[in-house]
């Protein structure tokens, strides 16, 4: 994604200006949950409060789900397409 804010003032220091973010193509956003319950395919950390694994039923097996807070200086996904 590259290019401007719409109704951008760049004479206004206070307004973002632009973005030119690089998405890697290979970051997965979709789980495959064939309509089951959170249960079914996320199981806990041990050893590590609110941190989550995925399991390989849902098509991206390993993939750690830690609190928002806590995801410094790398991709993340807050929003996740759950595929039935």
């Amino acid at each position: 994604m590259t290019g401007t804010a719409p109704y951008h003032d760049p004479a206004d220091p206070y307004q973002y200006y632009g973005y030119d973010y690089h998405v890697p193509a290979g970051l997965v956003h979709t789980l495959k949950t064939n309509g089951n319950p959170p249960a079914d395919w996320l199981r806990p950390v041990p050893g590590q409060p609110l941190t989550f694994t995925t399991t390989a039923a849902t098509g991206a097996g390993g993939i750690r789900l830690v609190p928002y807070y806590q995801a410094q200086r790398e991709r993340y996904v807050v929003y996740w397409d759950l595929l039935p």
